[in-house]
């Protein structure tokens, strides 16, 4: 099977200083073959005057679900999902931007690589006006079991990815994790597969408005996640029959939890 058609699906919520520039480097891609669709959480700015001035998108308005940032992104990229018709999906925060040859090749990827279901690319960070490079983590070790979470523009997948594994993605118990957590985690622990592209194809806008914003390194509201992320870990294993074994850097999550 040769994969043809490709659906961006982007995500947005009071992004309209940023919009344009995402959905212009959608429109400004080489490869033509592809769908955008975008989707607004009811947006209280300029983003829907700036999302009805482009043609052949399909929009969809959603109200939100959730005080939790990360439970309305994930609600908007699953019903993104269902309306898409592409064969490869193509995440996209409406704060980043793709560069040109991001679609082409990703497509290609998935051409030459048939077996595979998901792949990351590098980005590149936008941090105020300054360009600066994404770290991946060399090693996992006993304090700390987690793989280098790539941002979620940097993210494709398959639609058969999806598909098989929506149930895990879809699950609103755990609140205070994104999208690109679920996927990278699923795909490393479950599926034991952790490719990435060496390539700088999409660039990474850090704002203050972004869902990482407020979960600096060591605060309170970033070891609450932690814990939860185990906890997410703990349902993935259960779910597909394995065996979690909890390592230092649990028991440390959950001490920490309880004296914060």
């Amino acid at each position: 099977m040769k994969f043809k058609k490709v659906s961006v699906i982007i995500s947005n919520y009071n992004k309209g200083n940023y919009i344009k520039d995402c959905i212009d480097s959608c429109y400004s891609q080489s490869y033509k073959n592809k769908e955008i669709i975008v989707l607004d959480n009811f947006s209280e700015d300029n983003s829907e005057e700036i999302i009805q001035q482009y043609k052949n998108i399909i929009f969809i308005k959603k109200k939100r679900i959730s005080k939790y940032s990360a439970l309305n992104q994930l609600n908007l990229i699953i019903s993104g999902f269902k309306k898409s018709s592409g064969d490869i999906i193509c995440l996209l925060d409406s704060d980043d931007y793709f560069l040109k040859f991001k679609i082409k090749t990703i497509v290609d990827y998935f051409n030459e690589n048939p077996k595979e279901e998901i792949i990351y690319d590098i980005p590149v960070i936008l941090d105020k006006n300054n360009y600066k490079n994404f770290n991946i983590k060399k090693k996992i070790h006993y304090f700390s079991i987690w793989p280098t979470i790539f941002p979620t523009s940097s993210i494709s997948f398959t639609r058969a990815f999806l598909l098989k594994n929506i149930q895990y993605i879809s699950n609103y118990k755990y609140s205070l994790l994104e999208i690109d957590f679920r996927l990278v985690v699923i795909n490393f622990f479950i599926n034991k597969k952790y490719i990435f592209l060496k390539k700088k194809l999409t660039v990474y806008r850090k704002t203050e408005f972004g869902i990482m914003y407020n979960s600096k390194k060591f605060s309170t509201i970033w070891w609450k996640k932690r814990l939860q992320a185990f906890k997410y870990l703990k349902y993935l294993f259960s779910s597909c029959g394995l065996e979690f074994k909890k390592g230092i850097d649990f028991y440390i999550t959950k001490i920490l939890n309880k004296i914060l």
